[in-house]
């Protein structure tokens, strides 16, 4: 998704610029003008011929050719996240493309350990609470365990900072042993160097964030700030007018403990486990 979404702006972009008419683009490549309109909309699978035809008619340079194949290759490819029956909503399946391409990561969570932080075991809980058929609740498992690849991937992995509510730490699920495994895996993957997990404590009082409740942003090449919000009656994906979060996550922050006080937090709730 991500790459057919990458592709079809960097050719909409040239298109513009270049000053020719769809008429013009359909001539030059001999084809339709509805075909041209797919093409520069991002609407088939290109081939190699296609982008070589596409990229000649909108008299792109050398680097701009290969960036175009490249995007058509990846854009063909099936990814994680292809709509599928049991994946959810458009929104966010295009989310987890982009959390998968970003080069930073950065995510607020009230009442969950974030998705990228859960054990299966924890996923599976949080999963089932708004989904019974076994089917779809194994695949969003998996699907869930195969987004945390971006933090723990030899080569280039994202920088991942996590901001939580102390109130995450406490909303335990019924099987205790659950709980205690997911408080030291978070203490794990806190220690990696490309994550950064941050508690604000109780102590913090009431916090600035408005209606927004918990979101991420994520830093995308090609396409900058892309913020998500997710609340139990919409979820809203941003590639523009994403200010609000950016300034609310800055906000925030001077609210959380650093890292070691925030281990240490962890740390005493996971003692608290007995």
């Amino acid at each position: 998704m991500l790459a057919r979404e990458s592709l079809r702006r960097l050719i909409r972009k040239r298109f513009k610029a270049s000053g020719l008419t769809i008429v013009q683009v359909a001539e030059r490549c001999g084809i339709s003008v509805s075909a041209a309109d797919r093409w520069l909309k991002g609407e088939k699978r290109y081939s190699e011929r296609d982008v070589r035809d596409l990229c000649a008619a909108l008299d792109g340079d050398e680097e701009f050719t290969a960036r175009i194949r490249q995007l058509a290759k990846d854009a063909n490819k099936r990814n994680i996240a292809e709509p599928m029956d049991w994946a959810g909503p458009s929104d966010f399946l295009l989310f987890v493309e982009f959390e998968q391409a970003a080069t930073s990561v950065w995510t607020y969570e009230t009442s969950l350990v974030p998705g990228v932080l859960q054990t299966p075991a924890y996923a599976e809980i949080v999963i089932r609470d708004t989904v019974s058929d076994d089917r779809i609740v194994s695949h969003r498992v998996d699907l869930r365990m195969q987004r945390q690849q971006i933090i723990q991937r030899a080569d280039s992995p994202t920088q991942f900072t996590a901001v939580i509510d102390e109130s995450v730490l406490h909303r335990r699920p019924a099987n205790r042993a659950v709980m205690v495994e997911q408080l030291q895996h978070l203490l794990m993957l806190g220690s990696l160097p490309n994550v950064t997990l941050r508690v604000i404590p109780f102590a913090a009082g009431p916090l600035p964030i408005g209606s927004i409740g918990a979101f991420t942003v994520m830093r995308v090449p090609e396409l900058g700030h892309v913020a998500y919000g997710e609340n139990p009656a919409v979820m809203t994906l941003l590639e523009t007018g994403t200010a609000k979060y950016t300034e609310t996550a800055h906000r925030l922050e001077g609210h959380a403990l650093g890292t070691v006080e925030s281990a240490r937090i962890i740390e005493s709730a996971l003692s608290e486990m007995g």
